[in-house]
């Protein structure tokens, strides 16, 4: 019996990125993220609900992008626009278009900003959940800023 092909995600190791970043990518390729759904099939949880919205199972790319709450983060730091229809592609794909994008945004490029905005998000959902920190208080220059350094 031949083994399941292994996706090629090499690449997620060469994003321009802190370290921090790029393992936050694999474990989101992989669906290693602690949402709700992956609690609910560990049997952890009894309802994937999404904390922040309360309408719609908490996967990976819903936490990162989908969720209300995430789309705001989006949209304060602004999508390039060659870029804006990449936010319908699946997780795989989406991951990989924008980190490895050569676009540039307010003179940083996308694909350094990227990552660190998707574990910015990570970061303000479990704020929320731990906290109950506002989950709206996203700061892009500061996360610009953080991509740059």
């Amino acid at each position: 019996m031949a083994s399941p092909p292994f996706p090629n995600w090499l690449w997620v190791w060469k994003i321009n990125s802190s370290p921090r970043s790029r393992h936050f990518i694999w474990q989101s390729l992989h669906q290693k993220l602690r949402t709700r759904t992956l609690l609910l099939t560990r049997q952890i949880i009894p309802d994937p609900t999404c904390n922040l919205c309360g309408s719609a199972p908490e996967t990976t790319v819903y936490v990162l992008r989908n969720c209300p709450s995430a789309r705001i983060h989006w949209n304060s730091i602004g999508i390039p626009s060659s870029l804006t229809s990449s936010f319908d592609l699946n997780l795989e794909n989406w991951l990989k278009l924008n980190c490895q994008s050569k676009e540039t945004h307010n003179a940083t490029y996308w694909s350094v900003l990227f990552p660190s905005v998707c574990w910015e998000i990570w970061k303000s959902r479990n704020s929320f959940i731990f906290t109950s920190a506002n989950p709206i208080h996203f700061k892009p220059d500061h996360t610009t800023a953080l991509a740059i350094d």
